[in-house]
């Protein structure tokens, strides 16, 4: 049976069937395409990251030397396609850092592009146009535009999947069945929670096909799927070793914000993170089309506002009451929430996305967002301008005489040292003002101690091994010292502070049982 939603002008309304996608043919609008996805890719070449932004990040590049998901190399559930796309990559440009960066910068054109074709599609060619404009100033879009990690990509693999889903449903065959399912696969490889959060977008697509169609879809989906889920498994230990990382995964994110986990503390947090975040992705064009909703709404849900409602509410329902770990998260429903406001402020004010003349309200939106990314990206410069001075401040000596302590928590530098100062020993704290302070990792060389046993904070000792100086990072660390008499404070761009200091004469351990820094002569035997 038929849906029974209009699909607007979309729709033949005596067939009930869709009509085929319009196709701009506007050679305006065509160069006007052609220029968005050129200063698209031109606008991210002068802020591109040089060290990673987060521990996600290390995870990936580590896992370009060695792919290991028991050793978080990267993390569960595993990036397979995204690891492997960055090895390919790193055979460009060198660096595995810069690789991955590319990656990100040639999924940002892709996203912009397949936002254009949907709204056009869909819509209108104008629509489709501001869509992209929309997205390729949008400060979290440009942000994770310019970072080794996977959110711009899984932006372009969701606009590739929705794109593939609406050509399914509006033009019905095996060919359309095809394009689905291998979009929906490779998007998985990518970043395998896309195939659940995308799959009521993958079903939409499957509503209008024959039975044979939707076999050929499904079958098609599932050994696409193997090809990189096999070797996955394979990589990991075997399918109990997998799973077990998978929960195990999924414990120490959910458990500590999903709502139904009694955690109601990380819960309001989680939700906070994830609101605040949708606010600032969205911004003014949010209330533009809360006011072109009440000024005109629609009598009937059209199969476009489905689709796209489909791609939006499991993400969101997933982030707010589950978990919402980054803010890249936030880039697998900017798409169509920009599709949805559009269509929303096309409905109320035609002359507004039509016009060749410039809408004074959606610029207002471009500049918006211009403002709220070139901020974003102001942080991302001071971020790159620290890790500069830390390099060049600890240069000043051997790697083998610097111990390094970081801040092992979201937001702590600890994963990021051990790529950066990959060749200095760094120990990650964990603790805070209500809990126990202690090292529970430690790194060397790329590789560290991947212990999750909580007990090991109880030693709460740090031997220094030899170690001449001692160097801390991190705001809440350099608050554990409690005197700050004998370390040198060395301001770094943005704010925080490099402590240093050389080990006092007689000293053999970093002893933090008192809930301090404080470097002593003791014993780390026991430890």
């Amino acid at each position: 049976m038929r849906p029974r939603f209009s699909s607007g002008a979309l729709v033949d309304r005596e067939r009930g069937a869709a009509a085929l996608p319009r196709k701009p043919a506007d050679r305006a609008w065509r160069l006007a395409l052609l220029a968005l996805l050129l200063g698209t890719f031109l606008s991210r070449l002068p802020f591109l990251s040089t060290v990673p932004f987060n521990g996600d990040s290390v995870h990936y590049l580590l896992a370009m030397e060695a792919f290991d998901p028991a050793q978080a190399r990267p993390h569960p559930p595993g990036y397979p396609l995204y690891v492997l796309s960055g090895k390919a990559a790193r055979l460009v440009v060198g660096d595995p850092h810069q690789a991955l960066v590319l990656l990100s910068v040639l999924a940002s054109v892709v996203a912009v592009w397949g936002v254009v074709r949907l709204g056009a599609v869909m819509g209108s060619p104008a629509v489709g146009l501001w869509a992209g404009v929309l997205l390729a100033v949008n400060p979290m879009f440009w942000l994770h535009g310019e970072l080794a990690l996977p959110y711009a990509i899984e932006a372009a693999g969701a606009v590739l999947v929705a794109l593939a889903a609406w050509e399914s449903y509006t033009r019905p065959r095996a060919r359309a069945a095809v394009w689905l399912a291998l979009a929906v696969a490779v998007a998985g490889g990518f970043r395998p929670t896309v195939l659940t959060l995308l799959a009521p977008v993958f079903l939409f697509g499957l509503l209008r096909l024959g039975w044979r169609d939707r076999a050929l879809a499904l079958g098609v989906t599932g050994l696409a799927v193997l090809t990189w889920l096999v070797p996955l498994v394979v990589l990991s230990g075997g399918v109990g070793t997998y799973l077990e990382l998978v929960l195990r995964q999924g414990e120490i994110a959910g458990g500590k914000t999903a709502l139904l986990s009694g955690a109601v503390d990380g819960w309001v947090e989680n939700l906070r993170l994830f609101l605040t975040t949708l606010l600032a992705a969205i911004h003014l064009v949010l209330l533009v089309a809360l006011v072109a909703l009440v000024r005109r709404r629609p009598r009937r849900i059209s199969a476009r506002a489905v689709m796209l409602w489909l791609w939006v509410a499991p993400a969101a329902l997933t982030f707010a009451l589950v978990h919402f770990g980054q803010i890249g998260y936030i880039l697998l429903v900017v798409p169509p929430l920009l599709l949805l406001s559009l269509f929303a402020v096309a409905g109320a004010w035609p002359d507004v996305v039509a016009s060749r003349r410039p809408a004074p309200v959606l610029v207002t939106c471009v500049i918006v967002s211009l403002v709220l990314s070139w901020a974003g990206l102001a942080r991302l410069q001071d971020n790159e301008a620290a890790w500069r001075m830390i390099r060049t401040e600890l240069a000043t000596r051997p790697p083998a005489e610097t111990l390094v302590l970081a801040r092992v928590s979201e937001g702590g530098s600890f994963q990021t040292a051990v790529w950066v100062l990959r060749d200095y020993r760094v120990v990650g704290l964990a603790g805070s003002e209500s809990a126990a302070r202690g090292a529970l990792y430690e790194a060397q060389g790329g590789e560290w101690s991947y212990r999750v046993d909580r007990q090991v904070i109880a030693c709460r000792v740090v031997p220094l091994d030899g170690a001449e100086r001692v160097a801390v990072l991190d705001d809440l660390l350099v608050g554990w010292v409690p005197d700050l008499t004998g370390w040198e404070s060395i301001a770094l761009p943005g704010g925080e502070p490099l402590l240093l200091r050389d080990v006092p004469p007689g000293a053999t351990v970093v002893d933090l049982s008192r809930g301090t820094i404080a470097v002593v002569a003791g014993d780390a035997s026991g430890c």
